[in-house]
């Protein structure tokens, strides 16, 4: 799998951001997440290139 003509993976430092709220006396949890945000070409451990910048946003509810 990957690349065959490349021998290592480079250094890579991928900027990624999350905040999550919970609000006091709720049930209610908001997450945020940014993912790869300078939008930089990151590999994974097969050579294989990783998606480029990414938003993930999750609401959670907690019934008990």
């Amino acid at each position: 799998m990957g690349s065959k003509n490349q021998d290592y993976i480079p250094e890579q430092y991928p900027v990624d951001f999350g905040i999550t709220h919970t609000f006091p006396e709720s049930k209610w949890v908001f997450s945020l997440d940014a993912k790869n945000v300078l939008d930089q070409q990151v590999f994974d451990n097969f050579g294989l290139q990783k998606p480029g910048k990414a938003l993930y946003a999750k609401i959670t509810y907690f019934i008990f």
